[in-house]
């Protein structure tokens, strides 16, 4: 009998831990911004998880990291369509095209390094609720909400 216990223990440990690595692995993603047909941030096969490559037809969450960067030698625009939550937002010095609003979407995320490209807002709100980094991007605000609940820092970059 006690052999049948030690062996149910082990069963649910092994079923526990599974269940855990899968919760974490399904939970933080990094989401690479490399446009298809349209530029639409609510177009999951424009979201890759690899840099400029590999998977698609997700979209990026509140747990995940979004990245701008060039793949392939190429900047491509990205108009945000849908409200954006998402955990960390990179845009790399080497992006040079442009992230771009539409009227009433919101962008939320707890941590935002703008480092390249041009940014441009509308209306709807952007939160950042950790740290926001801006150093190099055209920043153009919302004419909405801007609210930065943590760290901001401004190297360089113009607008606000």
């Amino acid at each position: 009998m006690i052999s049948n216990v030690k062996q149910a223990m082990r069963f649910f440990l092994s079923i526990l831990l599974l269940s855990l690595s899968v919760i974490h692995a399904s939970g933080q993603k990094t989401f690479y911004w490399v446009a298809g047909a349209n530029n639409n941030a609510g177009n999951a096969a424009n979201w890759h998880q690899g840099s400029c490559g590999g998977v698609t037809g997700l979209l990026p969450g509140v747990n995940d990291t979004i990245v701008f960067t060039k793949c392939g030698g190429t900047s491509y625009n990205c108009t945000v369509d849908v409200n954006l939550n998402v955990n960390k937002v990179d845009i790399k010095t080497l992006y040079t095209a442009t992230i771009a609003m539409s009227a009433g979407k919101t962008f939320t995320f707890k941590t935002g390094k703008f480092n390249g490209g041009n940014f441009a807002g509308s209306d709807g709100a952007i939160t950042s609720s950790k740290s926001f980094t801006l150093q190099g991007t055209n920043f153009t605000s919302t004419s909405g909400t801007f609210t930065v609940q943590g760290t901001f820092s401004f190297k360089s970059g113009i607008g606000l």
